[in-house]
């Protein structure tokens, strides 16, 4: 057992590498990206591309709930023979085909009758808005095709051609750029129907890479009906939970541009980017430990699970806190060194979005935990409503007059409800668990270096004359230190020391 636990262990930090190499070049390239984009298009065409494609994502939830529930159901076959295998991966396939069909639907009835009679777009933009639109349908579908071929890589643990993938399509995202800025056409149009291009190029790619390297990923017409009953059960509430999510943040970006247009939505869209990069670190993690978290439930290793649990949760914590809390001090600075202008809001924006990404980190191991179960009524629903709580709140906001940013404060607090009740969840179906056990050995520890490390900065920020840079690598570096001290035991601490030295000693 040791022996199997500490190369498993091996291959999550292997894999977490691969990610984190991806995650460091994509985010590079699409940051780059997004200056360029925002340069070339302006600040309107930019929030109108985010806007419309946002209409669009509202109907993609059902691709986030397809994702979990082909990934969690491929991870708990993983254990048993090949044609059970495929006959998974085939219910997955037929069951995304039908829902591409239901979003096609509903994205050309419903989605484009709010884009025409609803949004807030300059009329002599209308007309390329609709073709962006449509290019943004079509990528939408294709990527749900696309979800039980990525569910395969991941749950085989091939985190290196998952990570390849990625990096392809950034590339091309970046030449895509110095294309459409050297075209003598509408940018706005030309821009949109590259980037669906790509979409279609990845896909293919991505299925031709599995057909030739998992048996089961070859479509044959296999159906089980006691599997396809199941997915569709896990599916059902993971759908509610996904769709509330995808409404609070694509609902919230709509209600912007109707009662602010769509110069806001370029903030919203540059600050969402942003966030979605450093959360991306802590998200490595968890997609690297998500398999084996799903695995380890399936053979009843609940404390294989749980240490898994308590060890990712505070990684993915301290990860995302010493990348994004000296961040949190200085954002019109970063956005300045970004993109050279900067949206009205954007500052304030990005430093509340920080901080609640940061509080989000230490629940973010929680839903790999309820997906192993596949019990998804309680996740699923009570939080799902109090995502669902975010939209009439911010409307009643709005009309009351305040201001953009306020939107972000109630973000703050629905993270931490819905962490908190995520929590109970767990204890709810998992009896091993408890939530003051947990609290007690993970949180606790947590936060109390977020509540110091917050007030150490303050303090350097408003204390000093420094510049930004040094400000922020001081700010870093205290945070590092208190992790040493107070973060890790003992093991732990001696682990990390033992392996920087090593590290090194290589380089000398």
């Amino acid at each position: 057992m040791t022996e199997n636990i500490s190369t498993s262990n091996k291959r999550i930090a292997k894999n977490a590498l691969f990610l984190y190499f991806r995650l460091l070049f994509t985010l590079s390239i699409g940051l780059y990206t997004s200056r360029l984009v925002l340069n070339i298009l302006g600040v309107v065409d930019y929030g109108i591309y985010n806007l419309v494609g946002g209409v669009v994502a509202i109907f993609a939830f059902l691709q986030a709930a397809l994702s979990g529930s082909t990934t969690r159901f491929l991870n708990v076959y993983m254990v048993e023979d090949l044609k059970k295998l495929k006959t998974v991966f085939n219910t997955a396939l037929i069951m995304h085909s039908i829902l591409a069909i239901v979003v096609l639907v509903l994205a050309e009835t419903i989605g484009l009758w709010f884009v025409i009679n609803k949004l807030t777009i300059p009329q002599d933009r209308m007309y390329i808005s609709l073709f962006v639109y449509q290019f943004s349908v079509v990528s939408t579908v294709i990527l749900i095709i696309k979800i039980p071929y990525d569910a395969t890589i991941i749950a085989h643990e091939k985190m290196k051609s998952y990570a390849l993938f990625s990096i392809f399509q950034a590339i091309l995202s970046l030449i895509i750029i110095f294309i459409v800025k050297y075209l003598p056409y509408d940018k706005l149009f030309i821009y949109g129907g590259l980037v669906l291009s790509i979409s279609i190029l990845i896909t293919v790619i991505v299925k031709t890479y599995c057909n030739k390297t998992f048996p089961e990923s070859e479509f044959i017409f296999l159906f089980d009906k006691i599997i396809f009953k199941d997915m569709v059960s896990f599916f059902s509430w993971d759908l509610y939970g996904n769709m509330s999510v995808i409404l609070m943040i694509q609902g919230g970006n709509i209600l912007q541009n109707i009662f602010f247009g769509p110069i806001v939505n370029a903030s919203v869209a540059i600050v969402s980017q942003a966030q979605n990069g450093l959360l991306a670190l802590g998200g490595n993690l968890v997609l690297a430990a998500k398999p084996q978290i799903i695995q380890s439930y399936s053979r009843k290793e609940f404390d294989r699970m749980f240490d898994l649990l308590s060890k990712g949760t505070r990684l993915v914590f301290y990860l995302v806190l010493v990348v994004s809390l000296p961040l949190v001090f200085y954002p019109k600075y970063i956005l300045n060194l970004w993109l050279g202008q900067v949206p009205v809001y954007a500052d304030r924006f990005l430093a509340l979005s920080l901080l609640s990404s940061i509080i989000a980190m230490s629940f973010s191991l929680l839903n790999p935990i309820v997906h192993a179960t596949g019990k998804m009524f309680s996740i699923s629903f009570i939080t799902g409503s109090i995502y669902l709580m975010y939209l009439p709140v911010v409307y009643l906001l709005f009309r009351a007059g305040y201001n953009p940013i306020s939107a972000y404060y109630l973000n703050f607090a629905i993270v931490i409800l819905a962490g908190v009740v995520n929590l109970y969840i767990v204890q709810k179906y998992i009896p091993q668990f408890r939530v003051i056990d947990f609290f007690r050995k993970v949180l606790f520890r947590l936060y109390f270096i977020f509540m110091i490390s917050y007030g150490a900065g303050h303090i350097l920020y408003k204390n000093t004359s420094m510049s930004p840079i040094v400000s922020m690598m001081i700010m870093a570096l205290f945070i590092i230190i208190s992790v040493l001290i107070i973060g890790v035991n003992r093991k732990e601490r001696m682990f990390l020391l033992s392996a920087f030295t090593s590290y090194i000693r290589r380089i000398i």
